[in-house]
């Protein structure tokens, strides 16, 4: 199966009162790219929000607002293929990289890129990956002619639900300071998700397809696994 890289790279002057402006590369010329500013309505992200942490466990028989959040995330599915993919004939697997800037607020990785996911067909698939791209500063003759030295967080941390006292530590507290030590290093980060041994391994295949080797995985699992309808 073949493969193609497309990489989304976060703008550095945009003004957060502004539309969202990042520069898409490997589809020929780059190209200057613009998000609305409403593409993610605050109401429709709070049904999200509703939708993955309360629908199923407390809330299952509000069907219509569920159908309401799941028209959503088609509808928006399909604008960032619009805005992404415009005019692009698909014939063969892509690979999307989201590049932003490594800042705590950044709206860039806010954006549900993976639903990009959903626009796959018999004829390719789309697979988003995020990183945190730092610029090396360090000179070639410390690591020769490396591009870079592919870092890989795997974190999975199981979340507090309605009426627990206490729940693991936010997974951020790690994966947060990691990317904020990395912004001046040669390194690349990459954060696999959803954080499960699944994606873990998929993107370390991704990896070998392109012939960009994997040089660290650091597994920051305190998770849960279910076997036998029994939480191990």
């Amino acid at each position: 199966m073949t493969c193609r890289s497309i990489i989304l790279t976060q703008t550095d002057h945009n003004d957060p009162a502004s539309p969202l402006r990042f520069v898409v590369t490997g589809r020929g010329t780059p190209l200057i790219k613009t998000l609305p500013g409403d593409i993610q309505p605050e109401e429709d992200e709070t049904n999200l929000r509703w939708f993955l942490e309360k629908h199923a466990r407390h809330d299952p028989f509000e069907r219509e607002r569920a159908k309401k959040t799941t028209l959503y995330l088609h509808r928006l599915s399909a604008k960032l293929k619009e805005i992404v993919l415009d005019g692009l004939y698909l014939t063969e697997s892509v690979r999307i990289i989201v590049r932003g800037n490594g800042k705590k607020d950044s709206k860039f990785h806010a954006i549900h890129w993976e639903l990009l996911e959903l626009q796959q067909a018999a004829n390719h698939r789309i697979i988003v990956a995020r990183t945190v791209k730092a610029e090396p500063q360090l000179s070639n003759a410390i690591y020769g002619n490396a591009s870079g030295f592919d870092l890989c967080l795997l974190a999975a941390r199981k979340v507090a639900e309605d009426g627990e006292e206490s729940a693991d530590s936010e997974h951020r507290l790690v994966s947060q300071p990691l990317a904020d030590a990395l912004e001046n290093s040669p390194v690349d980060l990459h954060i696999i998700r959803p954080g499960t041994f699944e994606a873990l391994k998929q993107h370390l295949r991704w990896s070998k397809e392109r012939g960009q080797p994997v040089y660290l995985v650091h597994l920051d699992v305190h998770g849960v696994v279910q076997q036998d309808g029994e939480l191990k």
